[in-house]
């Protein structure tokens, strides 16, 4: 798979001039509010709004766009810039893979999440009642534009998102990112210089991965680390909570599983479950949905194993384990159980 170039600049309209296409523009309702990207109204005087929230990241609002998309006459000559969060990007990316099968596509994150994980990969998705992000394709941005100066206008809960996915990288790809984390008071004053230095490390983690495992046939499941549990608390509650929320209580749990499993050291464990405890990661047991609820969500894994969820787990800060080249691996009912205990009694 192509790995998409990165521009760690603003978008504006001089970064397409040129190009052979006729844009469309699809963006975050909240962000086009914000009047972030005036000069794109060049491009595209409608764009085309989304409303924030994985609710709205379904085949109802895909048909729809498409839907628009036609009415407008765009055809094969069409290229689609995407300007958003995570949900944005995914459900953007996966039309221009469908749309008149397959148009040039533009990613413009403006999340911290968005650009530190969603934005690389090519990972396209639509969620569905039985789990999420079900239903998409792979397809990589034909670029992405970077502009870290818009994390000043991000929400603290969307800003406190993508930490955890920061975090993810540093479990399982990069001690040096890790150990990066422990200085909070840049993290809290949005240091710019910091965070740049912060995403380049992220997507440079992951770019590595990705060409190794383009597919996900093996080491890229590393990168689902948290996600069982995540996406299962996502799920089951209704996205209640947010994707970082969720992705970091399910990095408590399935480090917690790591230990149980006797991968992972046991001072290792205290010193995860420290620095998710100083970012805010952990909620009661009793505020989550219960543990029934979450297996039945993880049975829809997209790792699972004969309806049985596999865990990605580690061997130390900075390096996943193996699990005899699968990178994830089947765990019983009784560690799931004991794991959760574990959790519950992390903060009495």
């Amino acid at each position: 798979m192509e790995i998409s170039p990165i521009f760690f600049a603003p978008f504006t309209k001089k970064a397409i001039e040129g190009q052979p296409h006729r844009f469309a523009v699809i963006i975050d309702e909240t962000v086009y509010r914000l009047r972030l990207f005036p000069t794109l109204n060049s491009l595209d005087p409608s764009p085309i709004l989304l409303p924030s929230g994985e609710q709205h990241k379904t085949r109802a609002t895909k048909e729809r766009i498409e839907d628009i998309l036609l009415k407008k006459g765009y055809n094969k000559e069409a290229a689609i810039i995407a300007i958003g969060g995570g949900v944005t990007l995914d459900l953007a990316g996966f039309i221009a893979s469908t749309y008149c099968r397959g148009v040039p596509f533009i990613s413009v994150p403006t999340t911290l999440l968005a650009m530190i994980d969603a934005c690389l990969g090519g990972k396209t998705a639509v969620n569905v009642d039985q789990g999420k992000n079900m239903i998409g394709t792979f397809y990589p941005a034909s670029s992405i534009w970077i502009d870290t100066s818009l994390l000043r206008t991000l929400p603290d809960r969307e800003f406190h998102q993508g930490l955890a996915e920061i975090i993810k990288y540093g479990l399982v790809a990069s001690s040096e990112i890790f150990s990066l984390l422990s200085n909070q008071t840049l993290w809290t004053e949005k240091n710019t210089d910091f965070l740049y230095e912060l995403i380049r490390k992220s997507l440079a983690a992951k770019q590595s991965i990705l060409e190794q495992d383009p597919k996900e046939k093996g080491l890229r499941r590393i990168l689902n680390f948290g996600h069982t549990v995540g996406h299962a608390i996502e799920q089951a509650s209704r996205y209640t909570y947010s994707h970082g929320e969720s992705i970091g209580v399910g990095m408590f749990l399935e480090s917690i599983l790591s230990y149980l499993e006797g991968f992972l050291a046991e001072k290792s464990l205290q010193t995860i479950c420290k620095l998710l405890l100083d970012y805010g990661f952990y909620k009661p047991l009793d505020s989550l949905p219960s543990l029934e609820q979450l297996l039945q969500a993880m049975a829809y894994d997209k790792k699972n194993l004969n309806r049985s969820p596999r865990f990605v787990l580690l061997s130390q800060i900075g390096k996943a384990a193996d699990c005899e080249g699968a990178y994830c691996k089947e765990i019983s009912s009784e560690n799931i159980q004991r794991a959760f205990q574990y959790y519950a009694n992390i903060c009495r």
